[in-house]
């Protein structure tokens, strides 16, 4: 018999495998970057009192949200996230940089993109092996690199919103920790006085080039947008779109989730590859089969329209510039 075991009653039994219970929520992060303000939203589908990974400043909100009412907090730099440290910014030799990862990322660093510790030799122990660094300054034979999360001066917004349980949603993110670490919220914001470098290494290139109509000519009508993401891009809907617009889904297929949203009166017009899939989506008032990568320009007026959606497929279009 265990020491403890007397003091086991079916309350506090029931009370432990209560805070041990799987729970479902979804975090919000809200920040300011340099030219706009950014959301960052996770959902944990089985998060745990007990196992999960938490910063101390939430044990309490939490426990709270936990409970089925929604926390929202204001977070001063260095509360939710390791407060910035000076000696985390690092000058490298440019050959430092080669000699690990020239083959990998590409042979020359680029300025304000993120690369994992280990493309660096020379830096000091205290900065741990599963950081991040960004390139902040470019020399011909240096290059400034900082290790600091990018959030770790900013001021932060935390909404934690419980949900109800789902067998569906399968998430590999499990704790809030390992979410707010890198790669995570926080890297895609500019840096304060130069743009991001994205075109060196020919962003938009096709693994498989090929003709999309050819490729995208069966059918396909089943939607792929799980229970979790129809719910939160339509709230993001029902808050940017008035009713009564005028509404062209780009890219078009069998489903939009802007069936989720339940805007009243849209007159929705519906462009995509299939014409098989436009007349299975029933929201479409208008239907016109598009290639937006072989046909340019758009075949609508400036200002026809009060909102434009893709809906998932925008890593699909070859020339994003151009459209």
């Amino acid at each position: 018999m265990r020491p403890n075991s007397k003091s086991e009653t079916p309350a506090t039994r029931e009370k432990t495998e209560t805070a041990n219970a799987s729970k479902s929520l979804t975090a919000v992060l809200q920040w300011q970057g340099q030219d706009c303000s950014f959301s960052d939203a996770c959902h944990f589908s089985s998060l745990t009192r007990v196992d999960d990974d938490w910063p101390e400043v939430l044990h309490g909100p939490l426990e709270r949200a936990f409970a089925g009412e929604e926390q929202c907090l204001e977070l001063e730099p260095g509360s939710l996230l390791p407060a910035r440290r000076p000696e985390w910014l690092q000058e490298i030799p440019i050959a430092d940089y080669r000699s690990r990862c020239g083959q990998q990322h590409g042979s020359e660093p680029a300025l304000g993109r993120f690369y994992p510790r280990h493309c660096f030799d020379g830096i000091g122990n205290e900065i741990p092996a599963e950081a991040w660094g960004r390139v902040i300054h470019l020399e011909p034979s240096r290059i400034h690199v900082d290790f600091n999360h990018p959030l770790s001066d900013k001021p932060l917004r935390l909404a934690l919103r419980p949900e109800s349980p789902t067998s569906t949603v399968h998430a590999e993110i499990r704790s809030l920790r390992h979410w707010l670490g890198l790669p995570g919220p926080g890297m895609q914001d500019r840096l304060k006085e130069a743009e991001t470098d994205f075109w060196q290494d020919r962003p938009y290139e096709r693994r498989h080039p090929g003709d999309d109509a050819q490729f995208f000519r069966k059918p396909s009508l089943s939607p792929f947008w799980d229970r979790v993401a129809l719910t939160e891009v339509s709230r993001l809907y029902r808050r940017q779109i008035r009713p009564g617009s005028r509404v062209l889904d780009l890219m078009a297929g069998v489903h939009s989730p802007l069936q989720e949203a339940n805007i009243d009166d849209l007159e929705i017009h519906c462009a995509g590859l299939n014409a098989i899939e436009l007349e299975h989506n029933p929201i479409c008032r208008h239907r016109r089969v598009f290639n937006v990568n072989s046909s340019h320009p758009l075949p609508w007026s400036d200002a026809s329209f009060d909102a434009l959606l893709v809906h998932a497929a925008i890593e699909y279009v070859c020339n994003p510039e151009r459209l």
